[in-house]
């Protein structure tokens, strides 16, 4: 009767370590707290222009070409994106994304 409550339990963690990969989930930040969106054009003599610098602000899950695309948005100075990885579903957090 004790052998077989062994044998039980350690098929329970062989099941249970086995899964743990498959579950794991893969924690992609955005890469910058904050951005800074200027002119970069030649301007006449006498003309310049004053840079936006604004924080993260939101973290979102954008269809781009059909593809989905995590998008990192820093108020007025703008927004960057990536593809997200192949094969996994992700969600936006505060900071980045969780994809499983």
């Amino acid at each position: 009767m004790q052998k077989n409550i062994k044998i039980k339990i350690l098929a329970g963690l062989v099941l249970a370590s086995s899964a743990g990969p498959a579950l794991a989930e893969q924690r992609i930040n955005c890469p910058q707290q904050q951005a800074k969106r200027m002119i970069t054009d030649r301007l006449p003599s006498g003309w310049w222009t004053t840079p936006v610098v604004d924080g993260l602000s939101q973290t979102k899950i954008m269809n781009v070409g059909g593809q989905p695309t995590l998008m990192c948005v820093y108020g007025n100075a703008g927004s960057i994106q990536r593809e997200a990885p192949s094969g996994k579903s992700c969600r936006a957090v505060t900071g980045g994304f969780v994809c499983n």
